[in-house]
């Protein structure tokens, strides 16, 4: 059974190719385009993933959606009836384009498809995208996000490879909504700066919660809703519009929300403590609702397993806090839980259903883009003519372990090194194959790379890879977090050896490492080990103000560009002359 699943009409487009149960590759369609949370149609990425596999088109038996028009239908008719100067016709063309799917894929691709279309729903997708790869038998599941097929949240009890419903939260109502209306509002507007307003949280104290509480309001259980006479979103059911690709949302709040908070931060103004402030309250609310909800479904069904998935759930600081209740064995959020990861969990969905599909934990996620030495050498070396240039330098090490025992060496030395390797990663974070590194116990490194490579905002936070056998030495975490979805507290020998690494609230993003998930990392920091004593690295995304490097010419363009030192592509290391 070849199953196409795909995050289409959407941002974060994305393709995934599931064969036989077993997932062969997902790529977001931003690596190719370069234009972050690309809301075009995947071609590309469509493309890459028949191409890992060998695969024509016409061989596909079923291509799947993260959507279902049908869903909630009720609850849509009846929405309409009470706004009824939202536009009618508008929502009837989306919906009429929505579900040509095939027509709209063979005028795309000049090719015709074989493949039956299915339309799984949004918060379905998004559950069956973490359940089905956790190899758990059976979990709480919950999902929230801004809005997919009109559920804002849903819950589930998981178990036996089913999904069985619980409850769900509907449009207008949105967590995900409240939370980018604010991040809006402090003058982060680009579509999915939320992390910046998290980031930007742990700098101060929750002081305006009861100015907050006016626009939302909700119970001991976790349920909620907000005070639409602050809100925007409900008058144009959070259409965006796309700019060659880019999603542009107008902002959700109206003139009532500017009489309660101020006026809108301008984004080339200075953050005050106000803004500070303002964020720690809104994440605090955001954070208690939903570990509300999740206390409720737990004290009622008694699971001992969590799965989690949608947007909300890349909130890593909310994921720490959860960790932190300590009810659950086990918290599972795969890496790519936002839209990104809908369209293979819609493949995974149908591959449940259509087989005898066994939910075994995710293998990899480096599920992306791979590059030869071949390549390097024909559309780098020699394309950049190397071998006569004035400004760089090359070689080539046939033994790895040359490589990451010369790298150890370097980022002792406080060099930043562009490591780019093998399959690249499915979701937002960068996770060892195309990664910057930097030495942790440099307490100057963060504002250096914010300032002398990233371009970007001082109080943005990075984050450690250590070895999975020392987590516990350096941090309170009950588990191995390999996909860098949790915040932990950091212990005080984190904060005295990898300050680099450790954010203002004394907490890390950290991801654990085994030699099984990626073995050249593995040995990276073993190296580094044995010459500092210290199992951990800081690692970020490789990439400036873009979708993270997907292609070595790309990764070499930001290596030549910026205060790089290094530049490892497979078995080749570019330096600066």
């Amino acid at each position: 059974m070849i199953i196409l699943g795909l995050n289409i009409f959407h941002a974060d487009t994305s393709a995934a190719l599931v064969v036989n149960n077993k997932i062969i590759s997902a790529i977001e369609e931003e690596r190719f385009t370069k234009i972050k949370h690309y809301s075009g149609l995947p071609i590309n990425a469509i493309h890459y993933c028949l191409n890992s596999a060998s695969l024509n088109i016409s061989e596909v038996d079923i291509i799947t959606v993260n959507y279902n028009s049908k869903y909630n239908f009720f609850e849509k008719a009846l929405f309409s009836i009470k706004n009824i100067n939202f536009s009618i016709f508008e929502k009837l063309t989306s919906l009429k384009k929505k579900n040509n799917v095939k027509n709209i894929l063979e005028d795309s691709l000049n090719k015709k498809i074989n493949a039956k279309i299915v339309y799984v729903p949004h918060h379905i997708a998004h559950i069956a995208s973490s359940y089905f790869i956790s190899g758990l038998e059976e979990a709480i599941g919950v999902t929230f996000d801004g809005s997919g097929d009109f559920s804002t949240s849903e819950c589930f009890i998981l178990e036996n490879n089913s999904i069985n419903f619980i409850d769900k939260v509907t449009y207008p109502n949105s967590l995900g909504i409240f939370y980018q209306t604010f991040t809006q509002y402090l003058g982060f507007q680009n579509y999915g700066d939320e992390y910046k307003m998290m980031g930007l949280s742990s700098y101060g104290e929750p002081k305006y919660i009861n100015r907050v509480k006016k626009v939302i309001s909700y119970d001991k259980n976790g349920n909620f809703k907000l005070n639409l006479k602050y809100f925007n979103h409900h008058k144009n059911m959070m259409n965006f519009n796309s700019y060659d690709g880019l999603p542009v949302f107008s902002n959700f709040f109206n003139s009532k929300f500017i009489e309660l908070f101020g006026n809108q931060r301008p984004i080339t103004s200075k953050i005050r403590e106000y803004h500070i402030e303002l964020a720690s309250s809104v994440q605090k609310i955001f954070e208690e609702i939903i570990i509300l909800k999740i206390l409720h479904i737990h004290k009622k069904y008694g699971k001992k397993n969590l799965v989690l998935s949608g947007g909300c759930f890349f909130n890593s600081i909310l994921n720490g806090k959860i960790h932190d209740l300590e009810l659950f064995d086990n918290i599972f959020i795969s890496p790519f839980s936002g839209d990104m990861g809908g369209g293979l969990g819609a493949a995974l969905y149908l591959s449940k259903e259509k087989t005898d599909f066994k939910n075994i934990r995710l293998e990899t996620p480096y599920l992306g883009s791979n590059f030869s030495n071949e390549y390097i050498e024909n559309n780098v070396i020699k394309e950049k003519d190397l071998k006569n240039s004035d400004t760089i330098n090359f070689e080539y090490y046939k033994n790895f372990s040359d490589i990451t025992l010369l790298i150890a060496k370097k980022i002792t030395e406080n060099k930043l090194v562009a490591w780019f390797q093998d399959k690249s990663e499915f979701g937002p974070r960068a996770l060892g194959n195309r990664s910057l590194l930097a030495n942790p116990m440099n307490k100057n490194i963060k504002e250096i790379i914010n300032e002398k490579i990233k371009k970007r905002e001082t109080f943005r936070p990075f984050a450690p890879i250590i070895l999975e056998e020392n987590y516990k030495d350096y941090f309170y975490q009950k588990f191995p977090s390999p996909y860098m979805a949790f915040v932990f507290k950091a212990k005080e020998r984190a904060k005295n050896e990898i300050p680099g690494v450790v954010h203002v609230d004394g907490t890390s993003r950290v991801q654990t490492l085994n030699k099984n998930q990626n073995p050249k990392m593995y040995e990276l920091l073993n190296e580094f080990k044995k010459l500092t004593n210290v199992p951990v690295l800081l690692n970020t995304s490789l990439n400036i103000n873009e979708p993270i490097n997907n292609d070595p010419l790309t990764a070499f363009e930001t290596f030549t560009k910026s205060n790089i030192d290094i530049l490892v592509m497979q078995n080749y290391v570019f330096t600066k002359k």
